[in-house]
């Protein structure tokens, strides 16, 4: 049945994902000829335009998506997505809150919502989606340490402490989160435990994290012990 628009959607993510963008593009653009409403197939292919650099023509066809099917999750998150490629930081914002009222089960949303509210200086607010992060998915390690980096970032130490200390547990090689308890622990004097993370840390295939561990290390050797 060629004038199926499902079936042209599915065969352009079956091209997307063997790496054929332009029979992709194709398939998803025929889907939304047959039914211009089609709401899948229009974020589809806003994600591929995304994907290929054309921001403007992307967030024309979340939009549409949008449009068509107002709790389409995806399609809101991508828009925000690309306003935050573009800049649009407060737009980016409205839809990505969107999204996550759609969808507040979702840790990862929560999470990338929590990055906006941090860039927009919205540190509070940031944390309380952090923390929500956390208890939705208690064992993915990159949401105790942006948990943690909120936190810290509020001078609230010894919370911070635990989550870092938490993200570590579950990822012994998570350098970033290392170099973060190390910092707390030298503020409060507790530099031999401080200067194991930040040896840990010198073996991160990061070069800048090495020399930033390498540095917080010195700095420990530097400072005279009372």
């Amino acid at each position: 049945n060629p004038d199926l628009p499902a079936a042209h959607n599915l065969f352009g993510l079956e091209r997307l994902r063997k790496g054929d963008l332009k029979g992709a593009d194709s398939e998803f653009r025929e889907g939304i000829r047959i039914q211009p409403d089609f709401s899948e197939a229009q974020s589809n292919l806003g994600n591929l335009l995304a994907g290929e650099g054309d921001l403007k023509q992307a967030i024309f066809h979340f939009k549409k998506a949008i449009a068509s099917d107002p709790d389409n999750v995806d399609a809101h998150y991508n828009l925000g997505q690309a306003w935050a490629a573009q800049g649009s930081f407060r737009d980016a914002l409205k839809e990505i809150e969107t999204a996550v009222r759609l969808s507040p089960k979702s840790a990862k949303l929560h999470c990338d919502l929590a990055r906006l509210l941090t860039m927009l200086g919205r540190t509070e607010e940031a944390q309380q989606h952090y923390i929500r992060a956390v208890e939705i998915e208690p064992d993915v390690a990159e949401f105790h340490y942006y948990a943690g980096q909120s936190l810290a970032s509020q001078r609230k130490l010894r919370e911070a402490e635990q989550q870092f200390r938490r993200a570590i547990q579950l990822s012994p090689d998570f350098y970033a989160a290392h170099v973060a308890l190390g910092r707390i622990l030298v503020s409060r004097g507790d530099v031999r435990e401080a200067e194991t993370h930040f040896e840990k840390a010198t073996h991160s295939p990061d070069p800048e994290l090495r020399k930033v561990a390498a540095a917080e290390s010195d700095s420990i050797h530097r400072t005279p012990r009372r």
